[in-house]
């Protein structure tokens, strides 16, 4: 299994290094602490490893970071101490989203049974993980964590005031096809974006800190996937601008803007929040 182990001292680092490898995981590591996040997301590890020391301070807002991206939210951050090194400081990472502390004054073979023991749990936690947040027919994110990073964005909108939309795709035709171009639409997708199917034929993409254009953007490469399928489809589009700020309100917004997508002829619709109505969107080549 993959695990992100960042260490303050190479000393540390070699101990840590050698535990770790004992139980098969492959290492990857980030020259500094304003890496952590960004290697974690590209990375994908199944554990988080992190020996403070006194870079504390720095690695909070990583931490923080980790804990709430939906792409490391649910990946383990584990603190490791060094012999001596004094725990209470540690309190402000473990309530930023740090799980536990492992400390390196304990004897060798009970670090190693603990670090057996670690792997082993990390690899139970990875098999839960994946049960939980992906539909089981598909393999895609479903319903219920899609709705649950919903209210995610909606918070730090409310909060932060940070933008995002979410895409609805409805797709009509044999099984099949549809799985195969639901494929192709999440391969087209960013990186940042969350992609799942909802229910039955119709999928959603979550894109956090987006405007309406980069939506239209990739509606744009969605629908030439879908044409090149020869699967019929229609899009709704809702911002987080268009004055529904909770998730259930951007949902039902959508739904009604599909319905009226099905009615008309163009590809794409997005809900005007204003009007409180669904108008089509060109998304021509």
């Amino acid at each position: 299994m993959k695990v992100l182990l960042w260490t303050h001292n190479s000393a540390l680092d070699t101990r840590v290094s050698s535990l770790v490898s004992a139980t098969g995981a492959i290492l990857f590591r980030p020259q500094s602490p304003d890496e952590i996040a960004s290697l974690a997301r590209r990375e994908q590890p199944l554990l988080i490893l992190l020996a403070p020391g006194e870079a504390q301070s720095e690695l909070q807002a990583a931490v923080e970071e980790l804990a709430s991206h939906p792409d490391t939210r649910w990946t383990p951050i584990v603190l490791v101490a060094d012999a001596g090194e004094s725990k209470t400081p540690f309190s402000s990472l473990l309530d930023r989203g740090a799980a536990s502390v492992i400390d390196l004054s304990a004897e060798e073979k009970l670090l190693q049974a603990q670090f057996r023991a670690l792997h082993r749990s990390t690899l139970r936690l990875s098999t839960l993980r994946s049960t939980r947040l992906t539909d089981e027919k598909t393999g895609f994110y479903h319903q219920n964590f899609l709705l649950d990073q919903l209210q995610v964005l909606c918070r730090k909108k409310r909060r932060d005031g940070i933008s995002f939309c979410i895409l609805f795709l409805e797709l009509k035709g044999a099984e099949d096809e549809v799985h195969k171009a639901a494929l192709g639409l999440s391969n087209t997708v960013r990186g940042a974006d969350l992609f799942g199917r909802w229910e039955s034929e119709l999928f959603a993409v979550l894109l956090p800190s987006s405007q309406p254009s980069q939506a239209h953007l990739l509606a744009k490469r969605c629908k030439r996937i879908l044409e090149e399928a020869q699967v019929s489809a229609r899009a709704s589009l809702v911002s987080s601008d268009s004055e529904a700020v909770e998730a259930e309100a951007l949902v039902e917004a959508a739904m009604n803007t599909l319905d009226e997508a099905w009615n008309g002829d163009s590809f794409l619709w997005a809900w005007n929040g204003s009007k409180q109505q669904a108008e089509p969107v060109e998304v021509t080549d």
